[in-house]
């Protein structure tokens, strides 16, 4: 009988789990409330990109430029459980042709914070995209005067897409 009550206690307590998940779909960070929008970032001696979400996350991101001034811009859009240094082959291959290359590495991936490979809505991800590109071209007038591109690989191939759906241009 006890094997009974033990093995009844582990599924009981596996439920209970995953309904607390169920019913607060957050980042643990969040939901524990260590992370909150106005946050101080991370030391900027050690980890110089990063930008903070809506929901207070801090997310890394990488940049590589050409040589010279550049002639166009490239957001390149990670796919799932990615991280910016599987994209250098292919940023020094834009750098080469004189682009200035961004990545932003999603909640919960690589650098950034948030649980690993969760995000509340897939929404999420296309908000930070968007809020990312718009601080870049910001934080560069000369970049913002340059044409723009994204270029998405898998998953972030759906997030280019819907963000595309809402900036046609």
């Amino acid at each position: 009988m006890s094997k009974f009550l033990v093995l009844t206690a582990i599924v009981v307590a596996v439920v209970a789990w995953q309904y607390s998940l169920l019913s607060n779909p957050q980042h643990t960070i969040v939901s524990s409330g260590v992370a909150h929008p106005g946050r101080t970032p991370p030391d900027a001696k050690y980890f110089p990109n990063y930008i903070q979400n809506k929901q207070g996350l801090w997310l890394y991101w990488r940049q590589w430029l050409p040589k010279a001034e550049p002639t166009a811009v490239v957001f390149l859009v990670s796919g799932l459980g990615e991280h910016a240094a599987r994209y250098d082959a292919l940023a020094a291959a834009y750098t080469a042709k004189g682009f200035a290359a961004f990545l932003l590495e999603h909640q919960g991936q690589g650098g950034s914070e948030g649980d690993r490979k969760y995000v509340e809505r897939f929404q999420d991800y296309v908000d930070d995209t968007e809020q990312f590109i718009k601080a870049r071209l910001a934080a560069d007038a000369k970049l913002a005067k340059l044409p723009r591109f994204v270029f998405g690989a898998s998953m972030g191939g759906l997030i280019t897409t819907h963000l595309t759906l809402r900036h046609p241009k």
